[in-house]
Order: C-alpha cells, then sequence, then structure tokens
C-alpha cells in the first residue's frame, strides 16, 4: 500500500466546477492490469461543489441541477468545505438497479434519486486531479461517507478490474 500523501504536499485549487473527463470509444478494451473498469450507471453525469459552504450540483455542461435535485444538493452541504466531487445522478428501481426512465421523471421518483460520487477532485481546497484513481479514490474513502442519498464512492461491486470484481 502506498504512503499516504500529505494535504499540505499537494498544489492549491479553488473549490469550482472542474471540467468532467469525458469517455471515449475504442474498437478494443485495453488488456492491461493497469485499467480499472466501472459499470455505466445510466444517470446524469454531475459535478458537486462545496465553496465556502455554498454546494452547487452542476451537470457536465455547467446547468445548476440544485433545483432539480434539491435532496442532492441538501445532502450534499455534508461535504468538507471547499470540496468539489465528480459522479453521477441515478434513480434505482425496487430492484436497486439504475434506471433511466425513472430519473427522468424525477419529480414523481424523488425517493429513487441518489447520487453515486466516484472522485474526489479537490478537498479543502487542495488539487487532487493529478493523483492516480486510486489515490484519489483513498483520499475519498477517509473523508466522504454516505449521507442520505449520497453513496461514496461507487458501491464496490459496480467495480471491476482485469482479476474481476473487488
Amino acid at each position: 500500500m502506498p504512503a499516504p500523501i500529505e494535504l499540505d504536499s499537494l498544489p492549491g485549487r479553488e473549490a469550482a466546477f472542474i471540467e468532467p473527463m469525458e469517455c471515449f470509444a475504442v474498437a478494443k478494451v485495453p488488456d492491461d492490469t493497469d485499467w480499472l473498469y466501472e459499470i455505466k450507471l445510466d444517470g446524469y453525469r454531475a459535478i458537486a461543489v462545496n465553496s465556502h459552504g455554498n454546494v452547487i450540483l452542476y451537470s457536465r455542461r455547467r446547468k445548476n441541477f440544485n433545483r432539480q435535485y434539491p435532496f442532492i444538493a441538501e445532502a450534499l452541504k455534508e461535504l468538507p468545505e471547499n470540496t468539489v466531487v465528480d459522479g453521477e445522478v441515478v434513480a434505482l428501481d425496487d430492484a436497486g438497479r439504475p434506471n433511466f426512465n425513472l430519473l427522468q421523471h424525477s419529480r414523481s421518483q424523488a425517493s429513487r434519486i441518489c447520487y453515486f460520487i466516484f472522485d474526489l477532485l479537490a478537498y479543502k481546497n487542495r488539487d487532487l486531479t493529478h493523483l492516480s484513481l486510486n489515490g484519489s479514490e483513498t483520499k475519498a474513502r477517509s473523508h466522504v461517507r454516505p449521507y442520505g442519498r449520497v453513496f461514496a464512492p461507487h458501491r464496490r461491486s459496480n467495480r471491476y478490474s482485469r482479476r474481476g470484481v473487488f
């Protein structure tokens, strides 16, 4: 296990919207143990920013999602101040599976809406984007806990490696 990273050693970064990384199509899935694979959750990508106690949940195109998902925005107030997380707004069906149709009817399905955090981009005005995915996830697990409709990080059963589920 790598040595813990000292927060003060990381570069500073104001807690603000950070452009999310985009997926891209490939002809062949990489056959390398360095790659991690995640199941698509079938929701809306969202960046949550807690800047000095003011929380905004943004779409990947910078649209403010707070009015559309007020319960999630409220739950995200529990994030540490000056923190930015990357995740996905998802509606879960009765079996706990993502269901995009339910998400599109979010007003009537509010109790089914969740936000899955899968990356911690900034923490206490420190930039984590240059860390390896595993490094920032370790930081996420140690600082961001489940709150109501917010889950952090992805459920372990949804994460795959070349060696299978872990």
